[in-house]
C-alpha cells in the first residue's frame, strides 16, 4: 500500500471535537454584531426621510437583524457558560 494512502485513511479517522460552548461563543458574536447592526439601522430609519421604497429596505434589515439577535441571545443563554 503506497504511503499516500495510509495518510489519507489517518486523515479521515481524525476527528475534530467541537464543544457546544465553543459554538455559543461563535453565535455571541454573531448576536452582539447583529445587535449592533440593528441599532445603526433603526437611528439610520430615525434620521432619513420617509420613502416607501427605503422603507422597505429598512424594515427588512431591522427584521433579519432582529430575529438574528434574538435568536442567538435565546441560544446563548440556553447552551452558553454553563459556570
Amino acid at each position: 500500500m503506497s504511503s499516500g494512502r495510509r495518510m489519507h485513511e489517518e486523515n479521515r479517522n481524525r476527528r475534530v471535537d467541537i464543544d457546544l460552548e465553543e459554538v455559543a461563543h461563535f453565535v455571541n458574536y454573531i448576536s452582539i454584531c447583529s445587535g449592533a447592526l440593528l441599532i445603526v439601522s433603526i437611528i439610520a430609519f430615525l434620521l432619513t426621510g420617509s420613502r416607501p421604497e427605503t422603507n422597505v429596505i429598512y424594515f427588512m434589515v431591522i427584521g433579519i437583524n432582529a430575529v438574528a439577535f434574538i435568536a442567538g441571545r435565546i441560544f446563548n443563554k440556553k447552551y452558553g457558560d454553563k459556570e
